[in-house]
């Protein structure tokens, strides 16, 4: 009964550590891979802010060289009118007329003193007081920060000034416009498959000069209250681009119905801050994608680490049974052994609730017939004698518990039943030749263990007794 003990012990040991070492195995592999998803998601994360800062320091970029470029262009202008002989003379108008735009400037035009300005194909005229020599001139190269046209002011642009020196003195401002309705398709908008919006705001006046957004122009105070989720706000980030430093904030918008992320970036020119607005689900197109890859593949290792953990407790629990099979069966007979007999006669009692009886059987011969005709013919006779106990008794209160002696119970049956069943073993048996001593104890609950097997038993033995004192039944004297 002890090393039936140890071995379930084992069994069951066995099928623990497997199963700890499983669940750690799984442990070990999800948290790595949340891990490595985690980080891998930052890094996307951390990718998406990049090309957002990236896209507005490139549209920064790009503002800037144009205007550089049209500077230089108008220098190379002014040099040529430098040499003439009149700021107001014939040829210089002609090279106001005929200047063919290829840069963001619409059309060249010369700011006199006394607030004449010369514009292309028609005569001079008065600035209307919207722009003044002396203050123009006072300032040098530059480009002006949002203004109206002289011809329609109800039209923005941008001016942008060379001055024409005489002897170190300015004697005229060429200048060239930029008409604002225009810049927006100038400027490079395939980022986010094209659906980038581009703002330039004047930080100090918060005047936007470019807003691809919307369909006119107006101010930073226009938007002053919508709704910020996270990041700056719009006067923090107008003090920001007037301090040269970059920011982000998070709107609501109802427009797209989502989040709408802008960043912010100074242009180097005035108090220009050029703005990159796009949408959440753009922003983190990348990121999202990669994020559903992740989940999948997460997912289906957590799938099939399940199944494969599902799998080990199955098949663990069929080994474990198998072995707890073989360890409780007579691997002869089929019946359980007398180790299982030993472990379960202690709980046979509790199935009761009148009476017990024990049948103890004996298969008589065994010896003679191993002797006489060989082990397989005894291994026959015990697997018959076996067979047709248990086919009575049931096979889980049917014991094998030596080489030819075998115990069944019988709970809370009545005594003829038990006869009944007794007289069938032993006319199934005579048909083939093979007898067996049965002995018998009945008694009521509580029952008494010990004293029920060892008074079966005793029965046993008499009858035993009685089966070789008869004439012709001694299988010793059968050849």
């Amino acid at each position: 009964m002890g090393e039936h003990l140890q071995k379930n012990n084992y069994f069951k040991i066995h099928k623990s550590r497997k199963i700890v070492v499983t669940l750690l195995v799984m442990f070990i592999l999800i948290t790595f891979s949340g891990i490595m998803a985690s980080r891998i998601s930052a890094m996307e994360e951390q990718e998406c802010w990049n090309t957002l800062e990236q896209t507005a320091q490139h549209t920064t970029a790009e503002l800037r060289n144009m205007v550089n470029g049209d500077q230089e262009l108008l220098e190379s202008i002014a040099t040529i009118i430098e040499g003439m002989e009149s700021m107001d003379s014939p040829k210089v108008q002609k090279i106001i007329d005929e200047f063919q735009p290829n840069t963001m400037i619409s059309h060249i035009a010369l700011l006199l003193p006394g607030n004449q300005v010369m514009l292309p194909n028609e005569p001079m005229r008065e600035t209307n007081g919207i722009l003044s020599f002396e203050e123009e001139a006072a300032l040098g190269k530059h480009i002006s920060d949002r203004s109206v046209d002289i011809r329609d002011e109800s039209r923005f642009i941008l001016r942008n000034f060379v001055p024409i020196l005489n002897d170190g003195e300015t004697v005229a401002l060429l200048y060239g416009v930029v008409d604002l309705q225009t810049l927006p398709e100038l400027l490079d908008r395939s980022s986010y498959d094209g659906k980038v919006q581009i703002t330039i705001m004047d930080a100090e006046s918060g005047d936007y000069i470019v807003d691809t957004w919307h369909d006119t122009l107006g101010n930073v105070d226009d938007y002053g209250n919508r709704e910020h989720v996270s990041g700056q706000s719009p006067d923090e980030l107008r003090q920001m681009a007037l301090e040269g430093a970059s920011g982000y904030t998070v709107f609501e918008s109802k427009s797209f119905g989502e989040k709408l992320y802008f960043y912010s970036s100074p242009v180097g020119i005035n108090q220009w801050t050029v703005g990159i607005h796009v949408t959440e689900s753009l922003v983190f197109a990348r990121m999202i994608r990669v994020n559903r890859m992740l989940f999948g593949f997460i997912s289906a290792e957590v799938v099939l680490l399940a199944c494969y953990f599902i799998w080990i407790l199955i098949s663990t629990r069929k080994e474990l049974v198998e072995k707890q099979r073989l360890a409780d069966t007579d691997l002869l007979t089929g019946l359980l052994n007398r180790n299982c007999y030993e472990k379960n006669i202690a709980g046979v009692p509790s199935d009761c609730r009148e009476n017990l009886t024990c049948i103890y059987v004996d298969a008589n011969g065994l010896h003679e017939l191993n002797n006489t005709k060989g082990h397989a013919a005894g291994d026959k006779m015990l697997q018959e004698v076996a067979r047709t106990i248990q086919k009575r008794f049931g096979e889980k209160n049917t014991y094998r518990i030596g080489g030819d002696e075998f115990v069944a119970f019988a709970m809370d049956e009545a005594a003829e039943v038990i006869q009944k069943k007794l007289a069938d073993i032993n006319t199934n048996l005579s048909e083939l030749d093979y007898h067996v001593s049965v002995g018998i104890c009945r008694e009521d609950v509580p029952v008494e263990m010990d004293r029920l097997i060892k008074q079966a038993e005793v029965h046993m033995y008499e009858e035993k007794r009685r089966y070789y004192q008869q004439a012709g039944k001694d299988r010793r004297n059968r050849k």
